[in-house]
């Protein structure tokens, strides 16, 4: 069996070589070869998303489907200072491919809900702040809203990503997915 070296690399190699693959446009194949290092390597370098696809599927059993972890890519992108990474599916499905995921039927669904009670008013703040936004155009009698529908105690998807070959894909629900009551609404803000 031969030897294998390892090398070390500093942080300032790191951050020149982080530099180069977004002047590359991100081909990790081309940045790879003009350091001469090997593409595990500098894939190990952004190992970030993996990271927290990880936490939200398997500790936090979250759903996580493909705008879901491409909106988190470009979030972890903009931080390490990739302002031009677009993404694409065909970057979303090599993710996955690299990582061994696929998307999957969820097979089993928990009633247990894990955010914590501050990410649950989170939620609700974004939310308050987004219509405050979205009527800060227009004066209170001019804005009224008339509304019927169904509404579902808890409207989730089927399917999220997982590892390929899983056999049982859990995710948290309310245990309220198919419990629906209807509202008639009328409002007006004056």
């Amino acid at each position: 069996m031969s030897k294998t070296t390892r090398r070390s690399f500093t942080v300032q190699f790191k951050l020149e070589a982080i530099k180069l693959l977004k002047e590359n446009g991100g081909n990790i194949n081309k940045t790879a070869s003009e350091l001469r290092i090997s593409n595990a390597t500098l894939r190990d370098w952004q190992s970030e998303l993996f990271q927290w696809f990880k936490v939200e599927r398997i500790d936090k059993k979250h759903i996580v489907n493909y705008r879901r972890l491409l909106a988190e890519a470009k979030s972890i992108a903009n931080k390490k200072g990739f302002s031009n990474f677009i993404g694409s599916n065909k970057w979303v499905s090599g993710f996955l491919r690299r990582h061994k995921l696929s998307s999957r039927k969820i097979t089993h669904i928990g009633q247990q809900d894990n955010r914590s009670p501050l990410e649950k008013k989170n939620i609700v703040e974004n939310h308050l702040e987004t219509v405050q936004l979205l009527c800060s155009d227009y004066a209170s009698h001019e804005i009224f809203n008339m509304d019927e529908t169904p509404v579902y105690i808890d409207m989730t998807s089927s399917t999220t990503i997982s590892f390929t070959g899983e056999k049982n894909i859990e995710a948290t629900h309310t245990g309220n997915t198919k419990t629906r009551f209807t509202v008639v609404l009328s409002v007006s803000a004056s």
